[in-house]
């Protein structure tokens, strides 16, 4: 379990992590494929990198496209957390995250709605398959679309 922090007085982001017990054992990651288009609940999300790869350290320029079935840009999100979508990531290390939001000021106005394209820099502490979760807010719900990127060192 991951925990995402920012702890007084500084505010810098951190995270926790721990492991917690189960009744059952854990399956190994053995999808790596890399992809860059999902569709989840009806709408296409797309993630369009401005380089080729992704490299540890160095930032990445990003953009998530969602679309709806018929192709038109999707501009109905909904704020959650105080952005229309969140990028998080779990490093095949299982103990690398990687959380970013999309550029621009903190959206505050409940009902703000945004999209079709946001714009991401990407930031990777580690090389290796990262399993990267766009979470969107539509119509009250959270949705969750899956793509795998992979960093190179």
């Amino acid at each position: 379990m991951w925990a995402d922090l920012r702890p007084n007085p500084l505010g810098l982001q951190e995270y926790a992590m721990t492991d917690i017990s189960a009744s059952t054992t854990g399956e190994p990651l053995t999808d790596r494929m890399v992809n860059f288009k999902t569709t989840v609940d009806g709408f296409d999300y797309e993630l369009i990198l401005a380089q080729r790869e992704i490299s540890v350290g160095r930032p990445a320029f990003a953009k998530l496209r969602i679309t709806t079935a018929d192709g038109k840009g999707f501009t109905q999100l909904e704020p959650i957390m105080a952005t229309f979508a969140h990028l998080v990531g779990f490093n095949e290390d299982y103990k690398t995250v990687l959380h970013r939001h999309p550029k621009g000021p903190p959206v505050l106005d409940a009902s703000a709605r945004g999209g079709p394209e946001l714009e991401f820099q990407i930031y990777a502490l580690r090389s290796g398959f990262v399993r990267l979760f766009a979470q969107v807010q539509i119509d009250g719900r959270s949705r969750f679309a899956p793509f795998g990127i992979r960093v190179v060192p």
